[in-house]
């Protein structure tokens, strides 16, 4: 059975290989585009995925440092009010 691949990358003419076999019907489909948008949109997902996790995981670090940093203006404010000027 010919599997009509277009350009696809390394890994995923693998991919479409194996989904032709189990699926004959999906070579009548030109160049086997339904499994490279199911290919496609899973890469999407997962990048999207991870971006939305290091946004994340930044706006933790920044709320962190606002943390500190307040502690440390609030320290400053004390040390500035118990100086005595007599």
């Amino acid at each position: 059975m010919a599997v009509r691949v277009y350009r696809y990358a390394l890994g995923t003419n693998l991919t479409l290989y194996q989904a032709v076999e189990a699926f004959p019907r999906l070579n009548e489909y030109d160049g086997c585009w339904p499994v490279g948008d199911m290919i496609l949109l899973r890469l999407k997902n997962t990048s999207a995925k991870h971006r939305r996790a290091q946004r994340e995981q930044a706006g933790l670090e920044a709320a962190e440092q606002v943390k500190h940093i307040k502690k440390q203006q609030r320290q400053a404010r004390k040390a500035s009010a118990k100086v005595c000027y007599c």
